[in-house]
């Protein structure tokens, strides 16, 4: 399959649920070269603000995974802050992945319009088959 897939950024301080997503993103037949990963919430944000100021910009990412606890900044400060830079029609779909089943954080992320959907550790084929495609 050669699709141009969207451009994805992983924000998770596991290595190994980047390693297995990408894993499951080539199955998906979307390319690898798409994704930016990162296991610090803190740089993927000071990246993704170095990059609004850029805009428009190839590398905008369409999807953000971004895990829920994390080191640092976890996901709902990550997320709070990427509705501090007011993206209007470029808000990526953010997708928070994670192994909690706390119906509180299920609840948050439903009343949250920065946040398409909580999902599950780990994705799979499909999950990434789903997402629109360029």
């Amino acid at each position: 399959m050669n699709k141009q897939g969207p451009r994805i950024m992983m924000i998770d301080d596991d290595p190994a649920a980047h390693m297995y997503h990408k894993i499951m993103i080539g199955k998906a037949g979307l390319p690898i070269s798409s994704v930016t990963e990162y296991t610090d919430g803190k740089l993927a944000l000071f990246e993704l603000k170095q990059l609004h100021a850029q805009l428009p910009s190839d590398l905008w990412p369409e999807v953000i995974l971004i895990d829920i606890n994390m080191p640092g900044i976890d996901g709902w400060t990550f997320v709070d802050e990427l509705k501090s830079m007011a993206l209007g029609s470029k808000l990526p779909k953010v997708f928070l992945v994670s192994n909690s089943e706390d119906p509180a954080d299920l609840q948050r992320a439903q009343s949250s319009k920065e946040i398409v959907g909580i999902r599950q550790k780990f994705l799979d084929v499909d999950f990434f088959r789903s997402l629109p495609q360029n």
